[in-house]
């Protein structure tokens, strides 16, 4: 992206073969070029500004996406106003992210006795979520990267 404000960061967990792409203010352009939108049956299609993109008065929103140019799947959170994003929002979307890399993965631990490795997944992704965040108000010159 050439426009630093709206950089696309990039996310790996270690153990899964899985990427989290998080961006403050993302322009539509940038991100259905960089993705596909995986489907229900995680075919690659289009994204839709009308059927899947709404940026005016959503805080925030995550999209199971492919990226165009390396193949991997993953989620794209998408951080539309980031003036209201907070630790519960952040919470909100990174449970979603937790929820489509553990259908993907076949993972369970949705109860209080297994429910660790779930716990760890949330923590990790709303950490990405929230680095972002705190990341875009400073003006960081190049994307964060974990591995």
């Amino acid at each position: 992206m050439t426009d630093k404000k709206h950089q696309i960061h990039e996310f790996s967990p270690t153990i899964y073969p899985f990427k989290l792409w998080v961006s403050v203010n993302p322009s539509f352009e940038d991100v259905k070029d960089k993705f596909w939108l995986l489907n229900n049956d995680n075919e690659r299609i289009d994204f839709d500004a009308d059927k899947s993109w709404n940026s005016t008065t959503t805080v925030a929103s995550c999209y199971p996406v492919s990226d165009k140019e390396s193949g991997w799947i993953g989620i794209f959170c998408g951080v539309f106003r980031k003036d209201r994003l907070s630790v519960g929002v952040a919470a909100h979307e990174a449970s979603h992210i937790t929820d489509f890399i553990s259908d993907s993965f076949g993972l369970s631990g949705f109860n209080f006795d297994d429910g660790e490795a779930r716990a760890y997944l949330v923590e990790w992704a709303a950490n990405c979520i929230w680095n972002v965040k705190s990341l875009s108000l400073i003006h960081i010159s190049e994307p964060t990267r974990r591995r």
